[in-house]
């Protein structure tokens, strides 16, 4: 069981990842790259926009450097760490 929510874990680090390459890619909204984006934002809002009410983003200058989404993969590694030693 502690294997599969790793495996399952892992999974969403990579759409996570997924979405944040994506979100720099420009593209029409009819585009299949903005139909993955879309569906990767689906998956991961759920867990982004509470994250972000508690961590604003960082600024540098004239840009905003959102940290939810590193914050989110490093917390969610370290689960996947705690699983897999949990069961070896």
């Amino acid at each position: 069981m502690a294997v599969l929510l790793s495996q399952i874990v892992g999974i969403y680090v990579w759409v996570l990842i997924a979405r944040i390459v994506l979100t720099w890619i420009q593209v029409p909204h009819e585009h299949p790259v903005a139909r993955v984006r879309i569906a990767a934002a689906r998956l991961t809002d759920p867990v982004l926009i509470p994250l972000r009410g508690i961590l604003p983003p960082l600024r540098l200058g004239a840009v905003n450097l959102d940290l939810a989404p590193l914050f989110l993969i490093v917390a969610l590694r370290l689960l996947q760490e705690m699983l897999l030693n949990w069961i070896g």
